[in-house]
């Protein structure tokens, strides 16, 4: 077992901003806070690294967000994905789950 971090649409709309307004390298556009994201989900990181470490300020952790859009099948669900650059505090002040692996 290990803890996976999401984040849910607060969590994103927030840390977003934070991340444009400190030109991050990686940012999401904010048409996609209304076009995307659905309130009362949890969004999965998939993937996390750290990037820019040897910055005065120490660096960034890069995420990638998986996301859900609708596909012509009703069962599965198209995945998609978008990056975004945050600090290691945000990072780890994320909340997670435990992921049990079979």
């Amino acid at each position: 077992m290990r803890d996976k971090k999401y984040m849910t649409k607060a969590d994103i709309i927030r840390l977003n901003d934070k991340a444009i307004e400190r030109d991050f390298n990686r940012s999401i556009e904010p048409v996609f806070y209304d076009e995307v994201l659905t309130e009362n989900c949890n969004y999965p990181i998939t993937m996390v690294m750290p990037h820019n470490q040897d910055a005065p300020d120490g660096g960034e952790m890069r995420v990638q967000i998986s996301y859900a859009v609708n596909s012509t099948s009703s069962l599965y669900k198209d995945m998609k994905a978008v990056m975004l650059d945050m600090t290691p505090e945000d990072y780890e002040s994320l909340p997670s789950v435990e992921e049990y692996l079979s």
